[in-house]
């Protein structure tokens, strides 16, 4: 079994604006740190704050093996019940 490196913004999951610098210099910092994981050998996954609105620029990090979204299919889920929202996820990474 290979080690696992687990990413995650430094902002704590906020939801970016995709036209703010600062979320372009984070998206840089993860999608670098993805890179240096698979060169050194670790699989690499992302959690912790991924959602409808900021999944797509994470899995630009073409090293990402996995990413943990039920959290946001759950919380989407209480409005519009659960197979619309895996539906709408679905659609996202289509």
């Amino acid at each position: 079994m290979n080690p696992v490196a687990v990413l995650r913004d430094a902002r704590g999951g906020e939801d970016p604006d995709p036209v703010e610098t600062e979320s372009d210099k984070e998206l840089d910092r993860i999608y670098r740190a993805a890179k240096h994981a698979v060169q050194v050998g670790l699989k690499v996954s992302a959690g912790h704050g991924l959602n409808y609105s900021n999944i797509l620029p994470l899995l630009k990090a073409r090293a990402m093996e996995e990413v943990s979204i039920g959290h946001a299919i759950i919380a989407r889920a209480v409005f519009v019940g659960l197979a619309r929202a895996v539906e709408e996820m679905l659609e996202i990474l289509e």
